[in-house]
């Protein structure tokens, strides 16, 4: 069923819009900030983020000065600003290595996204001193050791993680074979006269099963 509200205003679409099966109007598909146009990528991300619709560098700005701004008005917008470059360098030990790596280059390409050749140098420039400083905190000592200590660390919970994989996929065999066992004896004649009792009765399934087992030792 077609859309007949953008999603951007909210407000409903006109009979052009809806023929052609928009989600918004063509007016709405304009930066916020600037006022440029927005392709619809760029809209559909920030839809799936719950912000404005903008370019993604106007943005930055635009959460730039709210941040230096005084007083400081705290939006959502502008903690997912300053999480996303947090996220960069604080480093989350109960993840890998690799996935610390993979997090911090995510982030900063989104950071860097259109940034002008002089914002890249200096950018560049910045974090040549923070790793320089890093190397002079470590000594090549530290950094082995460190290095053996948390591959050893990433080692055993990646060992933890596919034990409780096997278990979790063993206890799921087992609950599998057991409703089978279950079903299959629902059809003998054994499991015909449970039910029969529960029925009669009104006994649960265990009280029948006693009460039927009572009856055959003393029948034998």
């Amino acid at each position: 069923m077609s859309t007949t509200n953008c999603l951007i205003c909210s407000l409903p679409l006109g009979e052009l819009e809806i023929s052609v099966n928009r989600k918004w109007h063509f007016d709405c598909e304009r930066c916020a900030i600037c006022g440029g146009e927005v392709s619809d990528s760029v809209i559909n991300e920030c839809l799936t983020d719950e912000r404005e619709v903008s370019h993604k560098p106007c943005h930055d700005k635009k959460m730039a000065t709210a941040r230096d701004a005084r007083p400081v008005e705290v939006t959502q917008g502008l903690l997912d600003y300053l999480n996303e470059i947090r996220l960069m360098v604080e480093p989350q030990l109960q993840y890998s290595i690799e996935d610390n790596q993979s997090t911090a280059e995510k982030k900063f390409n989104n950071y860097i996204h259109e940034k002008s050749i002089d914002e890249i140098f200096i950018t560049l420039r910045k974090l040549q001193a923070v790793t320089a400083c890093c190397s002079i905190l470590l000594n090549d000592k530290q950094k082995k050791e460190v290095s053996i200590r948390i591959n050893v660390e990433e080692k055993r919970r990646r060992e933890t993680d596919l034990r409780s994989k096997v278990t979790s996929a063993e206890d799921y065999r087992k609950s599998e074979q057991y409703k089978l066992e279950r079903k299959r004896e629902k059809l003998t004649p054994e499991g015909k006269a449970i039910a029969q009792l529960m029925k009669t009765f009104g006994w649960s399934e265990d009280v029948a099963r006693t009460h039927l087992k009572s009856m055959k030792g003393s029948i034998q």
